[in-house]
C-alpha cells in the first residue's frame, strides 16, 4: 500500500486511518506526510498507532517544523518480521525545494523504498530552478539502493498525455506564456521520463486502471516495480478523500516475493 495520509492537516483521529489499513491488511504498508511529533503532549491528536498488526521498519524525517516533522514511513505486518532489514535513509534535497527523503527496507531479497518527491504548491512556484529534481532524487535513490519497489508520491502522473491533462486545469500552469508552460512540464514529469526512459522501472499501473488518487485530480501516487512478472495484476484504489482521512486515496497493488519460506 502506498498512502499520503497528509497527517497533520486532515486526519484529527489517526484511529480511522489505523481501521483503514487494518481492514485491507496489507503486508507492507508506506505512509507519506505521517506526522511526527517530538511531544506528542503539545498535539491536539494521538499518534498513528498500527502496533496491533504491525511493526514500524523504517522512518525519514522531512519538512522539518519546531516541533514536529513529516515523514515517509514504512510499516511491515507483522507475520514478516523477522524478514526485514531497515536499510539507512536517504536525504533526497537537492539544494533549494521542500525537504524530501526516502525510507528503505529490505523484506527477504526486495528492496522497497518509499518516497515523496518535489513537487506541490510551494516546490512549483521555482519551477524554473527545480528543472531536473525529481530526476536527479530518483537518480540518487536508485544508485544507492538500486530498490525492486518505488513507491509514494511522486507529485505528477506517468505518462505526457494524463500530465497534459492535469496540467490544463491548473490555474498556476495556465497563467504561464508557452515558453515557461514547457520549462513547467520539463520539471513536472522528469521523474517519470527518467524512469521510463533511462531505467528498467516500469509502473504497476496506469492512470487509466487507477483513476483519479489526489483530491486536485490527476494521479500523483505511484508505484514503480523493476520485475513486472511479480505482479498479478490486482489493483486497488480506496477512496479516503470523500471520508476526509486524507487528500490522497490509498493504492494498493499484490506483488509476489520471489523467496518467501516454506514454514
Amino acid at each position: 500500500m502506498t498512502f499520503n495520509v497528509q497527517f497533520y492537516k486532515t486526519s484529527k483521529t489517526p484511529k480511522r486511518i489505523a481501521s483503514l489499513i487494518f481492514n485491507h491488511q496489507p503486508d507492507v504498508v508506506c505512509l507519506q506526510e505521517n506526522i511526527q511529533y517530538y511531544d506528542w503532549t503539545m498535539a491536539k491528536f494521538a499518534p498513528l498507532n498500527l502496533s496491533s498488526y504491525y511493526m514500524l521498519a523504517a522512518e525519514c524525517e522531512a519538512d522539518k517544523h519546531p516541533y514536529s516533522h513529516l515523514s515517509n514511513t514504512i510499516y511491515v505486518h507483522q507475520k514478516h518480521s523477522k524478514y526485514v532489514q531497515t536499510l539507512h535513509s536517504i536525504n533526497l534535497m537537492i539544494f533549494n525545494e521542500t525537504q524530501r527523503c526516502a525510507a528503505v527496507i529490505q523484506l527477504y531479497n526486495t528492496k522497497i523504498s518509499n518516497v515523496h518527491l518535489c513537487g506541490g504548491r510551494y516546490d512549483d512556484q521555482k519551477y524554473e530552478y527545480l528543472q531536473e529534481h525529481k530526476h536527479l532524487q530518483l537518480e540518487r535513490l536508485i544508485k544507492t539502493y538500486n530498490p525492486d519497489i518505488i513507491m509514494g508520491d511522486f507529485n505528477g502522473e506517468d505518462s505526457d498525455e494524463a500530465a497534459m491533462k492535469q496540467l490544463d486545469q491548473y490555474s498556476f500552469y495556465k497563467m504561464l506564456n508557452e515558453t515557461n508552460k514547457a520549462l513547467f512540464v520539463h520539471y513536472y514529469m522528469s521523474g517519470a521520463r527518467y524512469l521510463r526512459d533511462q531505467t528498467t522501472y516500469v509502473p504497476a499501473y496506469n492512470e487509466s486502471s487507477i483513476g483519479v488518487t489526489s483530491a486536485f485530480g490527476g494521479t500523483p501516487d505511484w508505484i514503480y516495480v523493476k520485475n513486472l512478472t511479480r505482479l498479478t495484476g490486482k489493483i486497488y484504489n480506496y477512496d479516503t478523500i470523500t471520508t476526509k482521512l486524507s487528500d490522497h486515496n490509498a493504492v494498493i497493488v499484490e506483488y509476489l516475493f520471489s523467496n518467501l519460506p516454506t514454514t
